[in-house]
């Protein structure tokens, strides 16, 4: 019932489109987080209700490029993260959706999607040797943002190794004993 109401919200109020999807998404989920608790407080804590709660994490892509692109469709088919829309400087801004995602100025975005609810992936390429990367790394994590990585399922990563943030590893790749990315 309460997607049918975001829907129809969404639709009569195009701005409230991400909050009235958010909110129906946290009122179904408040059931099974509930049932994920139940579960791990009785011994079985990686149960599927667990797995869908965690899948619940919503991102925004800071980029709109090509990388930003690949990012999208990594996040969308394996991970637990669903990316909820792009973010990109508001000089860059050169269209309102991209990969069925609004695209918002970089300015608004924690009004939009305010960073107690959502993560941030920068995906900016190596740009001046990595300085845009790592000035709107900066300036998402001064909004309160945290950024999320995304390690393939597919690559082989030590127990030894350390992921950082905003880290982002392909498949068939190995992240090799006591490597900190």
């Amino acid at each position: 019932a309460a997607i049918v109401v975001a829907f129809v919200v969404s639709h009569l109020f195009p701005d409230t489109k991400p909050i009235a999807f958010a909110v129906a998404m946290l009122v179904g989920l408040v059931p099974i987080a509930r049932r994920a608790l139940m579960a791990a407080r009785y011994g079985t804590p990686f149960s599927i209700e667990t797995l869908m709660t965690i899948a619940a994490v919503g991102a925004v892509i800071i980029g709109a490029g090509e990388f930003a692109q690949i990012a999208c469709e990594y996040f969308t088919c394996d991970s637990p993260c669903e990316v909820v829309a792009f973010a990109v400087e508001s000089p860059y801004l050169k269209e309102a959706t991209l990969a069925g995602r609004p695209v918002v100025p970089f300015e608004e975005v924690a009004t939009r999607y305010p960073p107690d609810r959502y993560r941030v992936f920068v995906a900016v390429t190596s740009t001046q040797l990595n300085r845009v990367r790592a000035r709107l790394y900066g300036a998402a994590r001064a909004m309160g943002y945290r950024p999320v990585s995304d390690i393939s399922s597919r690559a082989f990563v030590w127990r030894t190794a350390e992921i950082g943030e905003n880290c982002f590893v392909f498949e068939n790749n190995v992240v090799q004993h006591a490597v900190k990315i």
